[in-house]
């Protein structure tokens, strides 16, 4: 990248856009300035360590203008989301909570789950980080509030009651039944319960109790007795710690090196609730990095806090908390607490992130060392840091799929999986199964995927022989590859078949490797043996006759038969659902 071509960049607003000699890009950044601040990459006024280290790999720099500094904020956050650039912060997709949504612009409304805030006029409640808190919470609605749970498109065509009116669980207003005002009534003391607002509930249902009463309606007056004495359970609080503020979450940050740890923890009305960790590898400053994330984690957010703690200043958080209250509609303020309870709990956060940490790097370790392990266990090549298993999933032969999963450095890489429906057979043929989907996976290097350290076929001989087959055909080197299969079975131990759901309920787990469950068959086989005589999994490798063994419950084994495992849990995903589309 030549200097002189900076000269050409505007002096406005916008994102530029780093590239390395691929034309991949490798870092997104935003601008008040694009001119001045591309710019300073070259004189050395910025003065952060890794600067040398970024500019060393960056051969063109691109550029895209916004009206506002605001814009390019939102700009860079979906450019970083559509390239991945290696040197930005990337936070996944996270976990969306689920809420409740009242749709009070309606003249009868509904109360419905969501996922999503919109700006339609409905009134909504949550995160309830428990979707079996919220179901019991709306079943409870449903019970003793006499909502429609009807569709608009049912509610208009209705010419009669339906069940729901005959359980004593709906007011009828599809047929005339209630009136708007007296549905309204309803609908009130619906935001007075989700609202919390107990007491002044419980004085309207005793209220309409006692009229009920008066006026001879006995089986109304019991179902208000009810709501009173259910009301107390469900309004129970989530967790543990009531404090004096609401609607907060609390973002506490922790380095070593080039890597940072955040903790989330949220507060909804005055009880923390739910805490999240994420750890991340990054070359920018805490301040930067900081600023980045809360972009990255809010913007996509159904549930959006009123107030965020922090444990960084960050200067120019007048941009974050603008674009944030333009996503909700009211203020969000981002506070660096000095003193009293909201430091307490910043600190609280603190030692919860340095725990988290101290465990990610433990799992971490134990995953490298399976790693080596492996590699010295079955002679590969190399480390195999990235593994993609194989599995294949039919009924004799019809809707035929087959999974892809890959694990990087003994962990989940979800962005990372396939799912492949096999075109060319429509009989039982695994072996011909598994050729045609290495060759559609293996033919795509140029499509951007990234070749792994070591494949693992859910398999023995015969599917280890279709990947060997397909590497000589397109020449490719410097690839790892085996199978994972079941050992034979002693003539010294015995075997037990037991109903899946029996043994769930004996509370055995997948983690046994005396323990088979077949998914297709819906039973768990449990292996009883002494000594040698219990199955184990072994490991093929290409030219060689017998198999590899494994020490039982040793870590490489069990690392194996987690990515195995997974494989087959997706490749059955797939089948199921193509199984249910077509059928």
């Amino acid at each position: 990248m030549r200097k002189n071509k900076i000269t050409s960049f505007p002096q406005s607003p916008g994102v530029y856009l780093m590239k390395d000699s691929k034309g991949l890009v490798i870092y997104v950044g935003k601008a008040k300035n694009l001119k001045s601040r591309v710019r300073q990459y070259f004189t050395g006024h910025d003065k952060r360590a890794q600067i040398d280290f970024l500019m060393a790999r960056v051969k063109e720099i691109d550029f895209l203008q916004t009206n506002t500094e605001t814009e390019a904020l939102l700009l860079e956050n979906s450019l970083i989301k559509k390239h991945k650039p290696r040197y930005n912060l990337f936070l996944k997709d996270d976990k969306t909570y689920l809420g409740l949504k009242l749709t009070v612009q309606e003249d009868f409304p509904r109360l419905l789950t969501t996922r999503r805030v919109k700006k339609d006029g409905a009134t909504y409640f949550g995160p309830f980080t428990s979707s079996d808190s919220l179901r019991q919470v709306k079943e409870f609605i449903n019970k003793y509030f006499l909502l429609r749970t009807c569709s608009d498109h049912e509610f208009n065509l209705r010419k009669r009651p339906c069940l729901e009116f005959q359980i004593k669980r709906c007011s009828a207003p599809c047929v005339d039944y209630v009136t708007e005002k007296e549905y309204q009534k309803q609908i009130d003391e619906v935001l007075l319960f989700l609202k919390g607002k107990s007491k002044d509930l419980k004085k309207v249902v005793k209220a309409r109790m006692h009229e009920a009463s008066k006026c001879e309606q006995f089986e109304e007056a019991a179902r208000l007795r009810n709501l009173l004495q259910s009301m107390d359970l469900v309004l129970e609080g989530q967790n543990v710690t009531q404090l004096s503020f609401d609607f907060v979450d609390v973002i506490a940050m922790q380095r070593e090196g080039n890597r940072v740890g955040v903790a989330v923890l949220m507060v909804r009305e005055s009880k923390l609730i739910d805490s999240r960790y994420h750890v991340f590898k990054s070359l920018e400053d805490d301040e930067a990095f900081l600023h980045n994330f809360i972009v990255q984690y809010y913007t996509e957010k159904s549930f959006i806090p009123k107030e965020i703690l922090v444990a960084t200043e960050i200067k120019k958080k007048k941009i974050l908390e603008d674009v944030l209250c333009e996503r909700m509609g009211y203020k969000v303020k981002i506070r660096l607490p000095k003193r009293g309870e909201k430091k307490s709990v910043l600190n609280i956060a603190k030692q919860n992130l340095k725990s988290h940490f101290e465990k990610t790097r433990k799992d971490e370790g134990e995953s490298q060392k399976a790693l080596e392990s492996l590699k010295k266990k079955l002679h590969l090549k190399k480390i195999p840091k990235r593994i993609e298993c194989y599995d294949v999933s039919n009924i004799s032969g019809k809707y035929a799929v087959a999974s892809l999963v890959t694990f990087v450095d003994g962990k989940k890489k979800p962005d990372a999986y396939k799912k492949f429906k096999i075109r060319q057979l429509d009989s039982p043929n695994d072996y011909a199964m598994l050729k045609e989907v290495f060759e559609r996976r293996f033919k795509r290097k140029e499509k951007g995927w990234a070749y792994p350290d070591l494949v693992l076929v859910d398999g023995g001989k015969g599917q280890l022989a279709q990947v060997k087959k397909v590497f000589e055909e397109l020449d490719i080197q410097g690839i790892d590859y085996i199978s994972i299969a079941k050992g034979a079975l002693s003539s010294r131990s015995s075997l037990n078949v037991i109903p899946a759901k029996a043994g769930i309920q004996k509370g055995i787990k997948r983690l046994d490797p005396c323990l088979r469950r077949d998914d297709n068959n819906g039973i768990i086989r449990q292996t009883v043996g002494r000594g040698k005589g219990v199955i184990e999994d072994v490991v093929y490798l290409p030219n060689r006759k017998n198999p590899v063994k494994f020490k039982p419950g040793s870590k490489e084994l069990f690392l194996l038969q987690r990515i195995r495992d997974e494989a087959h849990r997706f490749a059955i995903m797939y089948h199921r659902k193509l199984r249910d589309t077509v059928g």
